[in-house]
Formats: structure tokens, sequence, C-alpha cells
């Protein structure tokens, strides 16, 4: 056992002292002991500085969900840049642990006719097969009612979860992610926008807008994975890869989805799209993956030093399908 004890300013001085949950303890052996020289609080940054000291490369991006709902997996790698390094290479993660019954996922419509410009036309990503590389000009519009019409008999559901995993390409970012609009009220509409690299939930009615600002990290040109439940009409609660980000919650009644709504995607966007699944449960928003990582050693996994493309597939491994729920529309 390590006894850890922190030592700061007395409140008096420094109202912002607090002990850390999460931290790392350096430490010694001393005749097949461990004995703790120094602690620091354990952030992303400062975990990697502490692999990269011992020869490691930076992760990759986490790869593909196996699946598009009822629970996959999802890995990234990393390769050792020195004859060996201490610790894994590989880390695995369980994704899109929500039900596929309650699971509506547009990108994997086969109805030609919602694609613009036609489907044929759109650009995979070349690293990313199972992703969609968008364009100003590239989005999908389908009728909401098109849309549920399987799950509920009526139009967009009043709560939902809506699960994004995206990667910005350009310094200039803007567009629309997401958006439903009344067909009979030109003024009336929910959208996720791009702004910069952070997002922000726009509702729109004829009394006013309301515009909730969702910092992201998007600037960083990596895949992110986002999700946002909407409840109550009035609470928006937003995960930033597999963490809790924020919860808003606005004034009664403040979001009113247009039953008569068309719904948009990627309207002048660019960028890479990957996933868009709306689940009909709010209380979904966490499970778009986990935040529990399993570590795995795997010696398949080939270091090349002299290589500097480190983004690599994993060798040895069972290639995973990435299997969409499919809903055919009348």
């Amino acid at each position: 056992h390590i006894n850890v004890s922190f030592f700061g300013r007395s409140p008096e001085c420094d109202s912002t002292t607090a002990v850390p949950e999460e931290y790392i303890i350096f430490c010694d052996i001393v005749e097949k002991e461990l004995r703790a020289t120094s602690i620091a609080k354990w952030d992303e940054n400062t975990d990697q500085r502490v692999w990269a000291a011992l020869g490691w490369s930076k992760w990759t991006d986490w790869s593909a969900c196996s699946v598009s709902c009822s629970a996959g997996i999802q890995q990234r790698v990393r390769h050792c840049l020195q004859p060996e390094c201490p610790g894994f290479n590989v880390e695995q993660r369980h994704c899109n642990l929500f039900g596929c019954p309650d699971t509506v996922n547009p990108l994997a419509l086969e109805e030609r006719k919602f694609f613009h410009p036609s489907k044929d036309r759109w650009q995979k990503v070349p690293d990313r097969p199972t992703a969609w590389r968008l364009r100003p000009n590239s989005y999908i519009w389908v009728p909401s009612s098109q849309l549920f019409s399987e799950l509920n008999g009526r139009a967009f559901p009043k709560e939902f979860t809506l699960f994004i995993t995206l990667r910005l390409q350009n310094d200039s970012n803007m567009g629309t992610i997401f958006s439903l609009r009344s067909r009979r009220r030109q003024d009336t509409y929910l959208s996720l926008e791009v702004a910069g690299f952070d997002f922000k939930l726009v509702h729109a009615t004829a009394n006013g807008t309301d515009v909730v600002r969702i910092p992201t990290t998007l600037a960083d040109k990596e895949w992110h994975q986002i999700a946002i439940g909407i409840r109550d009409d009035s609470v928006v609660e937003t995960y930033i890869d597999c963490e809790w980000s924020r919860t808003d919650i606005l004034k009664k009644d403040a979001i009113d989805i247009p039953e008569d709504s068309d719904l948009i995607i990627g309207y002048l966007f660019s960028g890479d799209l990957e996933q868009m699944s709306i689940v009909s449960d709010p209380t979904m928003v966490s499970l778009q993956c986990s935040s529990l990582k399993t570590p795995i050693i795997d010696p398949s996994v080939k270091d090349n030093v002299q290589d500097g493309n480190l983004r690599k597939p994993l060798r040895g491994h069972k290639k995973y399908q990435n299997v969409h729920h499919k809903r055919k529309l009348a």
C-alpha cells in the first residue's frame, strides 16, 4: 500500500485547493519494494508524456465500432519506438451500447432519393472506409415521419439522443451536422451546427432563438464521438469522447420539436462523418462508448521505427465488420 498525502495552500489562500481523484505516482524500486518519490495529477497530456518517455508513440484514433448498435468493440494501437517498451500496445473498449430496436441510422438508408447528390457520387474516407467525406453540396434530406414510422407511428420523437462520430478537415469550419426543419413554419427548426471547432445547438421559433454552445476539441482533426440527449423540452445533456461534458437547462418548454419536420444531415458541412444514430430515449446518452479501457499486449502488432506513418490497422487481429442496422423506407 502507498499512503498518498497532498499538501497545498490553506483555503484562506487558495479556494481552488482540492485533492485530485486521478493521479500518477512515480516510484523507485528499493530492496524489491516500491517507494513513491513524486506524484502528479493525471490528465491525458501528462499520461501521454509519461508513456512517450518510456518509448511509446501516440495512440492512433479509435477504430470504427464493430456494430452500429447493441454493443460492439473498438480498439486503438500505439507503437514502441525503442528496442523495448514496458506496458501494452493495444486498448479496447465497448461502444454503441444502445439497442437496435429504438435506433435509426440515416447514413445507412438504402433509398438513393434522400441523398444529394446521388449516393453513388458520395465519397468514402480513404483511411476510414466506414465513413463518408462530406462536401458543402453533400447532404441527406428525408421526412422525419418516414424515419420513425416503424418505431412510434408518428414524427420525430420529442425526447431523443443523437450519437455522432466525425472528424473535421479544415481550419475554418461551418455548416449543419443535423437539422430538423418545420415544413409549414420556415422560422422553426432545431439544428446542430459547427462553429469553428465547437458545436452550437440552435433552436429557433417565431418567438425567438435559443443557442447552446458546446465546447469541443475538434481542432486536433482527429476522430471524436459526441452524444447529445434532449429531454423534458428543456434539458440538453452532452457527452464528448465517452465523458460527460455538460448539462444545459433551458427555460421551461424551450425546445419544441416540429412534428412536420424534415431531417437534414450535412448541409454546407465539410468533414468526415461516420456515425449519425438517433435513439428515441434520452437516457441512453452515456452509451456511445465506455470510459473503461482494457489494456492488451499484442505481439502481432509490428513496430517500425523508420516508418513515420504509425496509424496502421491491427495486424493479426480479426477484422471487424461495421454492421449497420438498416431501415428501408416506403
